[in-house]
């Protein structure tokens, strides 16, 4: 079953190389003004993209390629938005690693697409992140030139860590500007750190933003989601090295119950996601070995292997076809288990050429690993965001360890999740 699987996976990973588009319906801003709806490729963009690909018509073949010098503004309906920003920008570290002693005030002048944070009737919120930093700008809605909020951080000769908050002043005098300045949100601004979160809570203050209204402008996308599963799980123990039973275990097939969290590192994509699966089963394997003497006596040595296995399992999905109807995913983790129980039933048979049969039983607590770690593989398919369908293959891993031999177990599981997507109100 196991080879099985293994040509499942090489299928999806063939397939992946026919990498899904993910156009959406949206419009752009050509440089001469132009307004062109159609549709727009949506990417995972950790850092803010260089370029994107647009179509007009869904079903075309090829696309066309817009980047900071033939698109000023494009936005995919909904969901997210970019303009064009054409100007200076810092290069200098705020990451601690890579602090120095020396005030670096290095810029350069950047053609580059911003990410539109929030819009509001004084200032837009924008943002760029690149492989240096993230940064935060400001443009006022009567000017078509965006500002960086200014933040640096240097080491002192004495290793001190000092900063320079020019963003605080930077948005006061925004503030005053518009007539929102007061002794509260002075001093909100004068707590206020270099983050997307915090910055944003003072532009809906310069731009008289409820809270309504902040909710109706966040996407009805939720950032996570639960699920809860069952299993058939197939489990089947290799002995490797000198042991009263050398050959593969009979498999054991037991449920296995499950329940996690999914987290979208895009949520209005869900191309990425990290899941944390808590789950419980047990294992239940019998090891059989035949021998005959030079008298004729035949011995027969059954070992039953009974184990409560409560595993923590980390894991990275990639949906390899991602539409809202339907995806499928690879994935791949580690897995911590945790042997509650474990216990070893040993029966052995002779059995004389007279026809004399002696039977002898001995259980005992066998001292298995009690913490383990393994690596599933996972492939799996989601129907409406509702219901997921996956086959999992854990890799044999070590169970216990003695001086002269060792039991590595393996398995296979088939499953059904339901998903409870958590969208926002």
């Amino acid at each position: 079953m196991k080879y099985i699987l293994i040509l499942i996976l090489i299928y999806f990973w063939q397939l992946s190389s026919f990498a899904q588009s993910n156009y959406k319906p949206g419009f752009l801003v050509t440089t001469a003004g132009d307004t062109v709806k159609g549709f727009i490729d949506y990417k995972e963009w950790n850092i803010n993209p260089k370029s994107f690909s647009f179509v007009t018509d869904i079903q075309a073949k090829e696309a066309q390629k817009f980047s900071p010098a033939t698109s000023k503004y494009f936005e995919i309906t909904g969901m997210t938005a970019y303009e064009m920003y054409n100007g200076r920008m810092s290069m200098y570290q705020t990451q601690l690693d890579n602090i120095s002693t020396i005030v670096d005030t290095a810029t350069i002048n950047a053609t580059v697409f911003l990410k539109v944070e929030q819009r509001g009737r004084n200032v837009t919120l924008l943002s760029y992140k690149d492989v240096i930093k993230s940064r935060c700008f400001l443009r006022e809605n009567n000017s078509n030139q965006a500002q960086e909020l200014i933040f640096k951080t240097i080491l002192t000769h004495n290793n001190q860590l000092a900063s320079s908050n020019m963003y605080r002043n930077q948005l006061w005098l925004a503030a005053v500007k518009y007539k929102v300045g007061s002794d509260n949100l002075k001093r909100t601004i004068e707590n206020t750190a270099y983050s997307l979160a915090d910055i944003r809570t003072i532009t809906n203050k310069i731009n008289s933003i409820d809270r309504e209204k902040i909710k109706q402008t966040k996407s009805n996308n939720a950032k996570c989601r639960f699920i809860a599963g069952i299993a058939l799980n197939r489990s089947t123990i290799d002995v490797i090295g000198d042991y009263l039973v050398s050959q593969a275990s009979e498999a054991s097939y037991l449920p296995k119950l499950s329940a996690g969290i999914d987290v979208f590192l895009n949520p209005d994509i869900q191309k990425w996601v990290f899941r944390t699966e808590l789950s419980a089963t047990k294992l239940r394997v019998k090891n059989v070995s035949v021998t005959i003497d030079e008298t004729s006596r035949t011995r027969k040595f059954t070992q039953t292997l009974d184990n409560r296995i409560i595993t923590l399992s980390p894991q990275i999905i990639y949906n390899l076809y991602n539409s809202n109807n339907l995806k499928f995913y690879l994935g791949a983790g580690i897995a911590a288990n945790s042997a509650s129980i474990q216990t070893s039933e040993n029966v052995t048979t002779y059995a004389y050429p007279s026809g004399e049969i002696n039977e002898r039983e001995e259980n005992y607590i066998l001292q298995l690993i009690k913490l383990n770690y393994a690596l599933p593989i996972r492939i799996g398919i989601v129907l409406n965001n509702k219901l997921e369908g996956s086959v999992i293959y854990i890799l044999p891993s070590p169970m216990a360890d003695f001086h002269s031999f060792a039991f590595r177990s393996s398995s296979v599981q088939v499953g059904i999740n339901y998903l409870l997507n958590l969208n926002k109100k």
